[in-house]
């Protein structure tokens, strides 16, 4: 299973997520590398004015002294110009190096094997992450293209996302799904952005997928097919029941789960006539069989004993 799609998105998640971090980590670099005679002005200056640094200055700042004017003030210059006005990029840049590096360090650090990848984090419980990617790809094959929607994939159990993140979600921990759809005005333009929200259980906040609107539209209707239990009309006042008692939330959703999953009371195969007898059902099935499938028949090799009224014994010699 090491080549198959979930294990292959979970690793594409892996990649993408360190070259991310590898790529914060040299822009805040360069931008620290191009500014580095702020930077060292900054740090270590400004120097006092001698006839070394009169000579060859450099990238120094030099701070010179005037004489005293009659205010009895000091009267006092920088040369040079790096420090004197504050660079933002820098400013912003030199604290978040650090945080880029320890970033680094975890995205290297889950990368390492498939079990720190989110998706399957949260899913320790259902057995070692190679086990569970084979029995979720192995529904995947058996629902064929009609399972996917958008990019949701929807089978019996089970709610996966493969592009562009990794999302797994099975179908009895998933609380709910709504669309929202948030507008935007810039001027005199109107964007609209189309999102689902997912609740899981056992997790105190939801998860917001970007999605097209017919894509949320067939994905609710999908949902509605598979597990009506967990469509949500109200986002907002879902959330707000989520946050207030994420518990008895659950318990809500798990009730509704269970009561669509009640078993139903099937109506009998062949009605009774008026009159007829309970037992009568089985003789008219018998008579409508084939005489060669028939009780007793050609191919029916039991011995059948017919008793009426009396019991009595069959002795064979």
């Amino acid at each position: 299973m090491d080549t198959g799609i979930i294990v292959g998105a979970a690793r594409r998640d892996a990649r993408n997520l360190v070259g991310g971090s590898i790529a914060l980590v040299v822009l805040l670099a360069a931008v620290l590398a191009v500014n580095w005679q702020y930077l060292y002005n900054r740090v270590q200056g400004p120097f006092q004015s001698d006839a070394s640094v009169a000579e060859a200055p450099g990238p120094r700042e030099v701070k010179v002294k005037g004489a005293t004017a009659s205010s009895g003030v000091v009267q006092e210059a920088s040369v040079g110009g790096h420090r004197s006005s504050p660079n933002l990029l820098v400013l912003i840049a030199a604290p978040l190096v650090p945080l880029s590096l320890i970033f680094l360090g975890y995205a290297c650090w889950a990368a390492g094997t498939l079990e720190r990848h989110t998706a399957f984090a949260a899913l320790k419980h259902l057995g070692p992450p190679s086990d569970l990617a084979f029995r979720i790809e192995r529904e995947l094959i058996v629902a064929g293209r009609g399972a996917r929607v958008g990019p949701f994939a929807i089978t019996a159990s089970w709610v996966v996302t493969i592009d562009p993140k990794l999302r797994l979600y099975p179908i009895d921990d998933l609380m709910g799904l709504g669309h929202e759809m948030i507008v935007k005005k810039s001027g005199a333009t109107t964007v609209e952005r189309h999102v689902l929200r997912v609740w899981v259980r056992g997790r105190p906040l939801y998860e917001t997928i970007d999605v097209t609107e017919p894509d949320a539209r067939g994905v609710l209707a999908r949902i509605a097919t598979r597990c009506p239990w967990a469509v949500v009309d109200d986002i907002a006042a879902f959330e707000r029941r989520w946050r207030s008692d994420r518990e008895e939330c659950e318990r809500v959703v798990d009730k509704g789960r269970r009561w669509y999953r009640r078993p139903r009371c099937s109506a009998p195969a062949e009605p009774l006539a008026p009159g007829r007898p309970a037992g009568a059902r089985g003789v008219a099935n018998e008579r409508a069989r084939p005489a060669s499938h028939r009780r007793g028949g050609a191919h029916d090799r039991r011995l059948v004993v017919l008793v009426h009224r009396r019991p009595f014994t069959v002795a064979r010699h």
